[in-house]
């Protein structure tokens, strides 16, 4: 580390923790167990259902093997009920991502994999088809609650169960964490599930993965809770700015989207679809897969751990690019006059980040914003 770096950082009231690129650690530690292993999540999670893997099973029982999988791999997987899970599995591949792994493990046996929060449920097709799209319906809708209810119910805790557990009583839990009842309870029938250990999610996200097991989702009555079938076709309505020319804006979405249902009320354009349609509508990346990466991009694969508290954010940036030898473009004129002050001090924390997501936390609180092209990175004052 470059000694101008080190005294910056640890001129902060809170020391440097260490500015050493790793590349986030694949292997799991032997005896681990699920409630103790730390689980990829958002972007990290991304990245690495991405990375290549190899595999070699040879009559394999599927439950076993994912749980192998997921403490290797630090990915949440959920196996619904209703996938025997003593189904043996035979498999061969090398350099595989690991989602596209998951995926062809579940189709072998009957399934088909979705991506809700940070866990990767692996389930009937007919319900794995519809899960993300279930999930977003249910989310926006707690938008709606009244604010206290509405911070209960999106408010993200870890998410588990011990051996033998009954899914009544698993229901009845998440219905008292949101202060609330359930209208018939006996609409879910017994029975015994092995333990789990997720990583946090929203109570609306916990509570779709358990009832999606039984074919059933939930509705919200005042302080009741009914669980309901899950309608043979779900769906999502959101409204997009259309922009000076709205016809235009809707022909785009259904190019983008061509099963969604599009229309132009207004300035605003009304799109009906599933969450995958709305994806794609708005820009986001697939739910499993890799970037587009930059060619000769030393940058791409390495992991930051950075702690910085009241820190000049000028010469921090400057301190970083010299340190990974990227050449800067940095317009101080222009920052001036967008009113962003180069002393302004920053504190930030990031594990595990990408070099992108570093300069995020970085430049962010200041007001600015970065564009990296391999080695070449160009700052200007945020829009």
């Amino acid at each position: 580390m470059l000694p101008r770096l080190a005294g910056l950082v640890a001129q902060g009231a809170v020391l440097f923790c260490g500015l050493i690129p790793s590349i986030w650690a694949t292997e799991g530690r032997a005896g681990e167990s699920d409630a103790s292993v730390a689980w990829h999540e958002g972007p990290a999670l991304q990245r690495q259902l991405a990375q290549p893997a190899d595999l070699v099973w040879s009559n394999q029982p599927v439950r076993e093997g994912l749980q192998q999988i997921a403490k290797l791999h630090r990915v949440a997987i959920l196996l619904d009920r209703r996938i025997d899970p003593d189904q043996e599995i035979r498999l061969r591949a090398r350099q595989v991502p690991i989602g596209e792994l998951i995926k062809q493990i579940a189709q072998q046996c009957g399934g088909e994999t979705a991506l809700v929060g940070n866990v990767v449920y692996v389930g009937p097709p007919a319900t794995a088809e519809k899960l993300r799209t279930l999930a977003a319906v249910r989310s926006d809708e707690a938008q709606k609650l009244p604010d206290d209810v509405r911070r209960l119910v999106l408010a993200r805790e870890p998410f588990g169960w011990p051996e033998l557990t009954q899914p009544r009583d698993l229901l009845a839990q998440l219905a008292a964490e949101a202060r609330m009842t359930v209208s018939d309870p006996k609409l879910v029938p017994h029975d015994l599930w092995p333990s789990a250990s997720l990583p946090p999610m929203c109570w609306t996200d916990r509570l779709t993965l358990v009832l999606a097991q039984f074919d059933l989702t939930f509705s919200i009555q005042g302080g009741v809770l009914q669980w309901t079938p899950i309608p043979s076709t779900v769906q999502l309505t959101r409204s997009y700015p259309g922009g000076k020319q709205p016809n235009v804006a809707a022909h785009r979405f259904a190019s983008l989207a061509p099963k969604a249902q599009v229309k132009v009320v207004g300035d605003k354009v009304l799109v009906t679809g599933s969450l995958d349609d709305h994806d794609r509508i708005s820009g986001k990346p697939p739910e499993v897969g890799p970037k587009p990466r930059v060619a000769n991009d030393p940058l791409a694969d390495q992991r930051f751990n950075l702690k910085v508290a009241e820190q000049p954010v000028g010469p921090l940036l400057r301190a970083l690019c010299e340190h990974l030898k990227v050449e800067l473009s940095l317009d101080e004129r222009a920052m001036a006059n967008a009113g962003v002050d180069l002393a302004r001090r920053v504190s930030f924390e990031v594990e595990q980040a990408s070099i992108d997501e570093l300069l995020s936390a970085m430049l962010k609180p200041a007001g600015m914003t970065a564009h990296r092209n391999g080695m070449q990175l160009e700052v200007k004052p945020a829009d």
